[in-house]
């Protein structure tokens, strides 16, 4: 008769959990890798999460069962698990991105190492775009923001865990409490204090930031706490069915799988992984788990900690130079990767981890070499990411490259009806603060980054409708009925809203449209020439003087940035033209010249036209890039064509008042 399989966990270990950590690193690597139907692989990340929370839950209660539970050697396990192989990725990223990355970025490398050596990186990135967006392609260090959760978890398990062993009663009474005081301060943390203005420059993203945060969460820490309880005090025995197993590895699996679509991370979709994968560690000697035990899930889950910490700056440094470039996403391309990847991360499991893993058990001289060793990395890290923040001292080679700095939000001027100009767009309109900074013109502003200020339509993200870009259109419209006799000023990123640039992730709809609606490329250009047409019924009743300014569009323009800004390349800049770039849109161009009663309601002008007569004008002047990126300007660069129009703006304007 066969012996019946012990389903307590917790008495030793089970490889089905190594083969659950491999499952959990290959889904973060193929994510990173942009491989198909692994867009939601990050919940790698979350099962990691889960199986910390089993992992340190069993070491705490079982330690105080057996009353040898030590608070310190607690501690000095978990920094010689975590920091040798951490401190050493740093110090090796930094040394790379020396040589590889562009001033901007390797002083930014330098900040987030700093943040990553303290288990703070999840609070540095919080405020520096969102972990979806297209600028992480920069950061080497962006996937350390998990270990800083991991560093902060640790501190606080051992007290919830005593309190759980000493204080059940108390542990349990007081869980609905944590739990809300948890979320409710990752509410405010994320949201509450993006509404405060000096706040808002700092958490840049809003909402989406709260990705990074610890409160937001340590559900995935809780639900593995609780799975070794479970399995621990056979709490789940009657619900170990087949059907309750299989049904959560298809919920994970549908996820992971991206079949339902979602383009988002959400808190929903966490918990349902984070769940199944409480059912699946309580049931993980059930037969259909066997898979778990084969054998590249166990040698991913071994070298786990190793591939995470080393693959991200891997791929990083690989595509820098040609970030945008996709004849390098090749299969075959990423097939190397992950060998590299692979290999790296072997190499490193067994002549850090493990040397450093067991050090505090074992003192031996050669182990108390080691530590000495490591104290020594820990100053060098600290010195080299302060040193690299501070990259003004560093003589870099024959040329310092720079990008300008961010575009500033423009400012209200003046009385709220005293004012010459109205100003009304998105980061089209930004970018020209400068400009408007240095006019005597009285100046009020009505503008949010990609938001379409324009009437009766309405911008969706996600979904959902964008309520404060809906705010600010009803804002900009109100002033301009309630006032007469103004000029106008009016930027958009017209061919990006209207045309099936924009619409792959966000769109515009109009007004009484549900916003699931997706439009076809001429439903978009007959909303906006109706909202032209009703802005133009508005500027006429009021005698308002409305200035349409166009747009540029640039293609390549990240991949020049990236490939002619490396140090020590000799290459002259500014050789580099805009010929390649479209200097105005396409929609509006043919929506203007269409419509004559527009054509007479509105100014066109088009600051761009100039630099393409003749020769085509440079990108960089002194070295110093005359954009941002594809479509944004730098200062210097509204500076530079404002000058190739001979300041005609401005005597338009002054033409107009008069």
């Amino acid at each position: 008769m066969k012996k019946k399989k012990n389903h307590n966990i917790s008495a030793s270990y089970n490889p089905r959990l190594m083969g659950l950590r491999g499952i959990a690193i290959i889904l973060v690597l193929f994510f990173h890798l942009d491989l198909n139907f692994f867009s939601k692989g990050y919940y790698g990340v979350d099962i990691f999460f889960v199986l910390s929370g089993f992992f340190i839950c069993k070491s705490i209660i079982e330690g105080l069962e057996k009353k040898k539970f030590s608070l310190k050697l607690f501690y000095g396990k978990r920094f010689l698990r975590i920091f040798p192989l951490l401190i050493i990725v740093i110090i090796s990223t930094n040394l790379v991105g020396y040589f590889l990355l562009t001033d901007l970025h390797l002083k930014k490398l330098g900040e987030s190492s700093l943040f990553s050596i303290i288990g703070l990186s999840n609070f540095y990135f919080l405020g520096d775009h969102t972990y979806f967006s297209e600028i992480k392609t920069t950061k080497p260090l962006l996937h350390l923001w998990s270990i800083s959760i991991e560093i902060q978890f640790y501190v606080l398990a051992p007290i919830l865990l005593f309190l759980f062993f000493k204080k059940k009663k108390l542990f349990f009474g007081f869980l609905p409490l944590i739990l809300f005081l948890i979320f409710s301060s990752g509410y405010i943390l994320s949201d509450g204090f993006y509404k405060v203005d000096s706040l808002k420059t700092y958490l840049g993203s809003g909402l989406n930031n709260f990705f990074y945060l610890t409160p937001f969460r340590i559900y995935g820490f809780l639900f593995g706490m609780f799975a070794f309880i479970f399995s621990k005090y056979n709490f789940y025995k009657k619900y170990a069915t087949s059907s309750v197993i299989i049904s959560s590895f298809l919920i994970a699996s549908i996820i992971f799988l991206d079949l339902l679509q979602r383009n988002i991370y959400s808190l929903f979709d966490g918990l349902l992984v984070t769940f199944s994968i409480f059912i699946i560690i309580i049931n993980i000697n059930h037969k259909f788990l066997r898979f778990l035990e084969f054998k590249i899930l166990q040698f991913s889950g071994k070298v786990s900690y190793s591939i995470y910490l080393v693959h991200w700056p891997i791929l990083i440094f690989f595509n820098y130079k040609s970030i945008y470039n996709d004849s390098q996403n090749t299969l075959i391309t990423k097939f190397v990767l992950i060998l590299i990847i692979y290999l790296i991360s072997y190499v490193s499991y067994q002549f850090i981890e493990e040397k450093f893993r067991y050090s505090q058990q074992k003192k031996t001289k050669k182990n108390l070499i080691h530590k000495k060793v490591f104290y020594v990395l820990i100053i060098f890290s600290l010195g080299l990411s302060t040193l690299l923040i501070n990259n003004k001292s560093i003589n870099r080679g024959e040329k310092v490259y720079k990008l300008e700095p961010v575009r500033e939000k423009i400012s209200f001027h003046g009385n709220k009806y005293d004012d010459d100009i109205v100003l009304m767009g998105d980061s089209m309109i930004q970018q020209f603060f400068y400009y408007f900074k240095t006019l005597n013109f009285k100046t009020i502003s009505f503008q949010r980054g990609g938001c379409p200020m324009l009437p009766s339509l309405q911008r969706v993200r996600d979904g959902k409708i964008d309520k404060i870009c809906d705010m600010k259109i009803d804002e900009a419209l109100n002033y301009i009925k309630k006032t007469k006799n103004k000029t106008i000023i009016l930027s958009l990123y017209w061919d990006g809203y209207f045309t099936k640039l924009y619409k792959k992730k966000e769109h515009i709809i109009s007004h009484n449209t549900k916003p699931n609606k997706i439009s076809t490329e001429k439903e978009y250009r007959l909303m906006l020439l109706n909202s032209l047409k009703e802005l133009a019924i508005i500027s006429k009743k009021n005698n308002h003087k409305i200035i349409i300014i166009d747009h540029l569009y640039f293609k390549e323009m990240k991949s020049i940035i990236h490939n002619s800004q490396l140090p020590f390349n000799k290459k002259d800049i500014s050789l580099i033209t805009f010929e390649r770039a479209k200097l105005r849109s396409e929609i509006l161009k043919d929506i203007l010249l269409s419509n004559n009663e527009l054509k007479k309601n509105f100014i066109y002008f088009n600051p761009y036209l100039k630099l393409c007569e003749l020769e085509c004008k440079k990108i960089a002047i002194n070295n110093i890039f005359l954009m941002n990126d594809n479509i944004h300007f730098s200062s210097r660069g509204i500076e530079f064509i404002l000058e190739l129009n001979n300041y005609s703006l401005k005597k338009l304007i002054i033409d107009l008042q008069n």
